[in-house]
């Protein structure tokens, strides 16, 4: 994780070596990724944390089951489902006059519940770098409803309203900025049991993300997303299922620099299967395949492996995947660029691919857990921005890249629901740079 600087300053996760163009970031199984962005990253600085129940994170090479962007990983918020009625506020105060004021709550009834969180943050006079020290700030305000209706014990319906809005002073080239941000998201999601073994899935969201850089008169990035997904769950069992679906998924940026057209669309239809199976407790399996019909790139399959086995006497784990990936040139990249910091867009750009594998184990010493993991990722056609003359730059494919990282850890339990964990990770990055075409 790299934050420049404080609250509300740019940050990005890079995971297992690679950019964070190949992180997919979900709400509720749905992406957040702004497409208005030069990688199509998520604006983790902008990204509430307080209706999240827990956060889930998958690593390694996931395009398979989630599609192009998780060549990385996943990172999935997952908000709270209220077990009871409560009503809670919470107020802050420190240092640069910083100031945080929530109230949240939920009412459960027999058909459901309704809950919601609101938020005021500010912090003023804190300077965002070291090199020009001056007094900037950060001020957003944000609130979440959310409405869980189930009219049968077969059929849940979930609807989330999220609005987010402040801003945030920054420093460029030692001059004062301030970028103002406003976000609507809309999710509906609903699940249907049509039998004992059959399950239904349905999700619809609307995902939009304006960013305003006051220092130039014409800087309001607009990036949405909507998303459809449909998908069947059929359990054989217990310990087996196989599980399919449709998703289509529509980017749109607006960028005011552009010097033709300043709102582009590209969308993206998927069709995919994933079967996980369990033998004699001790081995599970999953296989996965997909197939993303691109607008402008065209079809690509990718497909994922992976298996678990416990030795039961010793009670070792041992973990391995692999996995293939694609990841299409970002709308910035293919048409807009940001000139007014010289970096230009390339319409010839070609996807990425990928190929990863890990592999771990995890061994249990009565209380205590300790392991090592390693990841390998071999990517073709990676996109960077390149120098074409004294000033400028331009985003070009640049050839192979290799990322290796080991992983080890240790974990301990303190008390009933407390636990300490400790890890390190070294990270290996080569390339292999081609004639930039």
């Amino acid at each position: 994780v790299s934050c420049n600087g404080g609250w509300g300053q740019s940050t990005s996760v890079y995971p297992l070596g690679l950019n964070q163009r190949h992180l997919l970031v979900l709400f509720d199984g749905v992406p957040i990724n702004d497409p208005s962005t030069p990688d199509a990253q998520a604006n983790f600085e902008w990204i509430d944390f307080n209706g999240a129940d827990r956060i889930e994170i998958i690593e390694g090479p996931q395009s398979a089951v989630y599609g192009s962007t998780a060549v990385g990983g996943v990172v999935n918020f997952v908000p709270e489902e209220p077990k009871k009625n409560y009503l809670q506020l919470e107020l802050e105060g420190g240092k640069y006059k910083t100031f945080r004021e929530e109230i949240k709550g939920a009412v459960r009834f027999k058909e459901g519940f309704v809950s919601f969180n609101a938020e005021n943050f500010k912090s003023l006079y804190f300077s965002v770098t070291n090199t020009n020290p001056d007094h900037d700030s950060i001020q957003y305000t944000s609130g979440m409803l959310r409405l869980g209706y189930k009219p049968r014990p077969e059929v849940k319906m979930t609807t989330t309203f999220l609005l987010k809005g402040g801003y945030s002073d920054y420093d460029v080239y030692c001059n004062d900025g301030t970028v103002i941000y406003d976000r609507f998201f809309f999710l509906f999601s609903g699940e249907v049991a049509q039998s004992e073994n059959l399950f239904w899935k349905l999700k619809v969201s609307n995902n939009e993300e304006t960013r305003n850089y006051e220092e130039t008169n014409k800087s309001e990035y607009r990036g949405i997303t909507r998303f459809f997904s449909l998908s069947p769950t059929y359990y054989f069992s217990e310990t087996s299922f196989v599980k399919g679906g449709v998703d289509y998924e529509q980017d749109t940026a607006i960028d005011p620099w552009a010097s033709g057209s300043k709102r582009h669309k590209v969308n993206t239809l998927s069709v995919y299967g994933e079967l996980f199976t369990r033998f004699f407790e001790n081995l599970s399996l999953t296989l996965a395949l997909r197939n993303d019909r691109h607008s402008m790139f065209g079809h690509h399959t990718t497909y994922k492996i992976s298996a678990s086995y416990l030795f039961p006497k010793t009670k070792t784990v041992l973990k391995g995947q692999y996995g293939t990936g694609f990841k299409a040139p970002t709308i910035s990249e293919l048409f807009f660029g940001y000139p007014t910091y010289s970096y230009f867009c390339n319409s010839n750009l070609k996807p990425e691919k990928s190929e990863g594998y890990s592999l771990g184990i995890i061994q249990n010493l009565s209380t205590i857990k300790i392991g090592t993991f390693y990841f390998k990722n071999r990517l073709w056609n990676a996109i960077d921005y390149v120098q074409t003359n004294a000033n400028n730059y331009q985003a070009k494919n640049i050839g192979r890249a290799i990322t290796e990282v080991f992983q080890p850890f240790v974990e301990i339990p303190v008390g009933k629901y407390i636990s300490l964990r400790g890890s390190y990770t070294h990270t290996h990055v080569r390339s292999s740079l081609s004639k930039y075409t």
